[in-house]
């Protein structure tokens, strides 16, 4: 049974995607097979923009995150008993919250007229800002939420590896007179070296991905200012009805992060190598 809703849910669509990708397929209209779709997904503007705005989206928050969750899992790494509990369960639960949720609450924030940024920007005497619609900041916003956000998983691999780390080689730097933050970066920065790959690679597969937050902040707007490849698959399909032309963008997508994954693979076991 396992095996089979395994196939019916998961493997079936998959091998329908890729067929479809290959067919001049939309509503009412069955056509043979073709390249079409792929010509047609590089000629398209919209997924023009929406492959380079991703490129962009990763580009800055992914590392952008990983920092932040390298810096405040060293800061409660170095704390004791509850109060290393406290902070640990109070930067992890915020991404237990669903994020529809979340994006409410920046999409909130964001708002021209209600919004916490601007009644802040008012009270300083500046003018307000279209955070979510004007075209040269709104996926500006869109990063701002990927990035100001809680490094729940993130630091708690971070966590786990500091564990390893052996305390003799903090012991001898302390007798060299070396201080926290040269600790920090000569010890404990290089010895994170293959987690931080780790997370690198898997934060980049997720933010090759992202959906929601444009969907639920800008729904791909103003114009075509914030859209992203998924978000252009979505459209394509259940908006404008052209399956064949979706399925061969999320070809594209699905070899992009199929690549990511086959490099990650290999800075992993040169690493297995290096520590053998």
């Amino acid at each position: 049974p396992a095996v089979t809703i395994i196939g019916l849910f998961l493997f079936y669509p998959l091998s329908d995607a890729l067929l479809l990708a290959f067919r001049n397929y939309k509503i009412g209209e069955v056509g043979g097979a073709t390249l079409e779709n792929f010509i047609r997904a590089f000629q398209d503007p919209k997924f023009t923009k929406a492959c380079w705005n991703t490129f962009i989206y990763t580009l800055i928050v992914v590392p952008a995150n990983t920092l932040t969750a390298l810096i405040v899992a060293s800061m409660i790494y170095g704390m004791r008993g509850r109060i290393k509990s406290f902070f640990r369960a109070a930067y992890y639960l915020p991404g237990v919250a669903s994020v529809v949720v979340l994006t409410m609450v920046w999409r909130y924030m964001f708002n021209t007229e209600l919004g916490l940024f601007n009644t802040i920007l008012t009270t300083l005497g500046f003018e307000p800002i279209g955070w979510l619609t004007n075209p040269s900041v709104a996926f500006w916003s869109v990063m701002i939420s990927g990035i100001i956000k809680s490094p729940g998983g993130a630091m708690l691999i971070y966590l786990a590896a500091m564990g390893n780390i052996p305390t003799s080689l903090y012991e001898s730097a302390d007798i060299e007179g070396a201080g926290p933050i040269k600790k920090w970066w000569y010890i404990t920065v290089p010895l994170l070296k293959s987690t931080t790959t780790f997370l690198l690679i898997t934060g980049t597969i997720s933010a090759l991905q992202v959906f929601a937050q444009v969907m639920m902040l800008t729904d791909g707007g103003p114009g075509i200012s914030t859209q992203v490849v998924v978000y252009r698959v979505y459209t394509s399909a259940f908006r404008d009805f052209d399956f064949g032309l979706s399925s061969a963008m999320a070809l594209i997508l699905f070899i992009a992060i199929m690549v990511i994954t086959l490099i990650q693979r290999k800075l992993t076991n040169q690493e297995v190598e290096y520590l053998a």
